[in-house]
């Protein structure tokens, strides 16, 4: 990824790809909301490629096919959080010859950014998480390994802030990548692995949270009335005694409106 400040600029190269996932509960701190939070309103975005679902505000910047790679970057509206998607090769012979290097080498735009690296976090068979930091952002990615005969391609997501800002927007961040979606052309549409599946949660009263999901510590919910899709996190949004009995609630002025799972199409 290259400099935050300069967004549109970043499409031109195969580094302003490295967009994947920030790892909450696998990483170095817990992706929870502030405490007094209320379920967060989001719509969808798209691109020629890509889709997302963010806050308002958030949109796909650059997309990039290419004939054995595709990048795609989107960004918030205060140029402060970014999200994406990218696949990639390793390159026999080069600095990107494995799929940790190839990684390393995105992460650190090519060189330009040298970057340090967390613990890496293995989630699943060919799955992995690590965190990142760089003199231009910090985040988390998340890459799935899919190897063939002398080599491997690398379906990459990425979650990234800028540099101080994770424990504030790195929750942001990491929901709208894991939200993106891309018909990449020529590259086969791979699903999350089975980690990163939908994982039943029981919340205060018992019951279950069928579209929690580990990875995030977010779900959506929507309201029935309007369509209007939400992210609530269950370990702060959850209210016990509200007024409509235990659940998610969003409120407008008096009006108070209990939430339901899943998101509106």
């Amino acid at each position: 990824m290259q400099n935050m400040g300069n967004n549109h600029r970043r499409s031109t190269r195969l580094s302003s790809w490295t967009i994947s996932v920030a790892v909450a509960l696998f990483a170095v701190a817990p992706l929870t909301a502030q405490r007094g939070s209320r379920p967060l309103g989001v719509s969808s975005f798209h691109g020629q490629y890509c889709s997302s679902m963010g806050p308002r505000g958030w949109a796909v910047i650059s997309e990039n096919p290419q004939r054995a790679a595709f990048g795609a970057d989107s960004v918030s509206s205060d140029g402060k959080a970014y999200a994406g998607y990218a696949v990639f090769s390793t390159i026999a012979g080069t600095p990107m010859a494995t799929p940790d290097a190839a990684v390393a080498m995105h992460l650190s735009a090519m060189g330009a950014h040298p970057a340090t690296l967390g613990r890496r976090q293995q989630l699943d068979r060919n799955t992995f998480a690590v965190p990142y930091r760089n003199d231009q952002n910090e985040g988390m990615a998340f890459y799935e390994v899919f190897p063939f005969q002398g080599g491997a391609m690398i379906l990459m997501r990425q979650a990234a802030v800028s540099p101080g800002q994770w424990r504030q927007r790195g929750p942001e961040a990491s929901a709208v990548a894991r939200s993106m979606r891309c018909n990449v052309p020529s590259v086969p549409a791979a699903p999350d692995p089975p980690s990163l599946n939908k994982k039943p949660r029981a919340n205060s009263d018992g019951e279950s949270d069928s579209e929690y999901n580990v990875w995030l510590e977010k779900e959506y919910y929507h309201d029935p009335a309007t369509g209007q899709n939400y992210w609530v996190s269950p370990s702060q949004d959850w209210e016990q005694n509200g007024p409509q009995g235990p659940g998610y609630y969003t409120r407008n002025g008096n009006d108070v409106t209990k939430l339901v799972s899943g998101y509106a199409q």
